[in-house]
């Protein structure tokens, strides 16, 4: 081969070589923007001094800023768990007829009980003349009060009994 064949040859190797690196920058540089992507955090600009070493330092603290927030969610986690326990999570209600003289279910107990089976039983007995509510604690599904056949019906199956 003569002088002038070779350097088109070589010129054509470095031509394809700097396509080929182009082209592997352009799918590192959009591998590293996916890889940062699904880590969470913006592209760290790679320094002269230390690339990697910035890198880990941008890691370690948002390491540190994620076991912060895990903290303090944790905290509020507890804090609501308590308020779940204490709120009201079990409804009981039933209509009824108590005297016979009177038209219609309009009478009624409402049970409103936590976790623990503490709450009230609302009764509210309506007459031609009247209408009176009574309200009775409910502690561990139990009360000392005398239960008319509907509150207790109603304290049952509130509990799940």
């Amino acid at each position: 081969m003569n002088s002038a064949m070779t350097l088109y040859f070589l010129s054509g190797i470095v031509g394809v070589l700097a396509i080929a690196v182009g082209v592997l920058t352009f799918a590192l540089a959009r591998m590293r923007r996916r890889v940062d992507a699904l880590a969470g955090f913006s592209p760290i600009p790679v320094q002269s001094e230390g690339g990697a070493e910035g890198m880990e330092h941008n890691l370690v603290g948002r390491m540190t800023r994620l076991e912060e927030w895990a903290g303090d969610a944790n905290g509020r986690l507890e804090t609501l768990h308590g308020v779940a326990e204490a709120s009201i999570q079990k409804v009981g209600f039933r209509r009824f007829n108590p005297f016979e003289d009177t038209g219609g279910d309009n009478s009624f107990v409402l049970a409103l009980l936590d976790r623990q089976h503490n709450g009230v039983l609302i009764s509210s007995l309506y007459n031609r003349d009247s209408v009176r509510i009574y309200g009775k604690r409910v502690e561990r599904g139990r009360t000392p009060y005398p239960l008319i056949d509907e509150e207790r019906a109603v304290l049952k199956e509130t509990i799940g009994e």
